[in-house]
């Protein structure tokens, strides 16, 4: 949650919030995260944010008087607390972290085949086998990957040694590529992908980049919907078809749909602040933009867009939603200013996405397998006590 009113003058640093509440940073990255605390962008500096004090006393008096089980296990499904533990990801304070690796800095130089070993714990990936490509019919990336997967389903055969494990993951991380851009992929993915795509020699590292940015984050939707399915003990295909089915979401990789829907509102080429203005007097919500793990930027968008450089019109709707909403974009909206910039084909946005974060999801089942017990939460039952 946030607040706008500049009125305020008893609004705290992030120290002072930090000294009320007797936390770490990330703990109070988590509470802003989960609408625990109201923050502001400071006045004088857009990067730092102010804290209310009203909302830290208000967390401090629920902590004093603690909280029932089933609050907590509530708390659980919307950004709340921890639910399992993993040795993947990390994100705290600011920061996204691949097996203690900062993914922006690997992003600079890194690989997608690179990050992939890096997450999966391989020492690299193993050479693939022959694969016979064969185009797919839909626009739709996603749809193209849901029915190449689907091809693939068959007997799950976890016992395997690690080598064997990791070829048949290198295989669907370039079979997922190959759908997602509807070409064969010859050499490393990035370079397959701007190939299928006519990009130019920028357009191949931006697109390196990108991918290597989505491989992962930590137990968002699709993540762990590929971690269920792997706790079954299904087949490492089944596992990617539950994670592409959930990317398909409108309020998860489909995202990148709805910003550039965004983007063609009448009124937004010409006047970006007007339109934005116009949409939230609607009372509508600024798809892209805003991130709840990230309170003063999603890390993954800054990199991305300070390797695009995108020109005045992407600078001037940039600057306008953060003034009238305090956000300020996030991947999705990266991901497609990278396909508008570099004039990649409609849906490239959410291709890269979808073979980005393949390596992750593969990396989640990898490490579900290793755990070898079954997702089962329960339900707290709220309908009625007798038969009606």
């Amino acid at each position: 949650m946030t607040g706008t009113d500049n009125e305020r003058t008893d609004w705290l640093t992030a120290e002072a919030a930090l000294g009320r509440l007797g936390v770490a940073r990330q703990t109070l990255y988590a509470y802003v995260s989960r609408g625990l605390l109201r923050v502001q962008p400071a006045g004088d500096d857009s990067r730092r944010s102010l804290y209310d004090p009203r909302s830290i006393d208000a967390l401090l008096e629920r902590r004093h008087r603690g909280r029932a089980r089933q609050a907590v296990a509530a708390s659980t499904i919307d950004f709340g607390e921890p639910v399992l533990a993993s040795r993947i990801t990390r994100i705290a304070d600011g920061a996204l972290l691949y097996r203690s690796r900062d993914a922006i800095e690997l992003a600079a130089t890194a690989t997608l085949e690179d990050v992939a070993a890096l997450l999966w714990e391989a020492p690299e990936l193993p050479p693939l086998r022959p694969w016979v490509f064969v185009p797919g019919e839909s626009r739709s990336p996603i749809a193209r990957c849901l029915r190449r997967v689907a091809s693939l389903t068959g007997p799950a055969i976890w016992a395997r040694g690690a080598t064997a494990l990791h070829a048949d993951a290198a295989a669907l991380l370039r079979r997922i590529a190959e759908a997602a851009c509807n070409a064969r992929a010859e050499g490393p993915v990035h370079a397959a992908m701007a190939r299928a795509w006519a990009a130019d020699e920028v357009g191949v590292d931006l697109i390196r980049r990108a991918l290597v940015l989505c491989a992962d984050h930590e137990l968002n939707a699709s993540a762990f919907a590929v971690r269920v399915v792997a706790s079954t003990g299904a087949a490492l295909p089944a596992c990617l078809l539950a994670g592409l089915a959930a990317l398909s979401g409108p309020l998860h990789g489909g995202m990148t749909e709805r910003v550039s829907a965004l983007l063609v509102e009448p009124g937004m080429q010409a006047d970006p602040r007007a339109a934005i203005a116009a949409r939230l007097d609607r009372g509508e919500r600024l798809p892209g933009f805003g991130h709840r793990l990230y309170p003063d930027g999603d890390p993954r968008a800054t990199a991305l867009l300070a390797a695009l450089r995108p020109g005045p019109w992407w600078r001037d709707l940039f600057a306008a939603a953060e003034e009238l909403t305090g956000l300020r974009p996030n991947i999705d909206t990266a991901l497609v200013a990278l396909e508008r910039v570099q004039r990649l084909p409609a849906g490239s946005a959410l291709a890269i996405f979808a073979a980005g974060r393949t390596a992750g999801w593969i990396a989640h089942a990898l490490e579900q397998r290793q755990d070898g017990r079954l997702i089962r939460p329960r339900a707290s039952y709220a309908g009625p006590a007798t038969p009606g």
